[in-house]
């Protein structure tokens, strides 16, 4: 499994997607929810010879939704973007916002094969 496929098959839901954040400008408006975040805060790498590494990859993806859950997006994410990855899920509303976020934390790993 590749993070990149995560990506499109996320990306084919239609939703606007960024990663770790959208960042506003005059040109670049903030998205209406619902919207997508993907994080990748840490890759870690292994390898027990020279030429293969395997990359260790804990990533998020989080849909923010307007005022309350969106449970038919959770279901397409579940099944059409996750179905083939072990995941953890929880929901925290965002007061402030007057939005919910659904994160979905995973681990992945990727084989590399080094050059040389």
């Amino acid at each position: 499994m590749k993070l990149e496929t995560i990506i499109d098959r996320a990306k084919v839901m239609g939703l606007p997607l960024a990663k770790d954040a959208f960042r506003e400008t005059k040109e670049n408006p903030l998205p209406v929810p619902p919207y997508l975040v993907y994080i990748v805060p840490q890759v870690v790498g292994r390898g027990s010879d020279e030429r293969i590494l395997l990359h260790e990859i804990h990533a998020a993806l989080e849909l923010y939704t307007d005022k309350v859950a969106d449970g038919s997006l959770e279901k397409e994410i579940e099944e059409k973007v996750l179905f083939d990855v072990d995941y953890t899920k929880y929901q925290d509303t965002i007061e402030s916002e007057d939005m919910v976020q659904t994160a979905y934390e995973f681990t992945i790993y990727e084989k590399v094969r080094k050059k040389g």
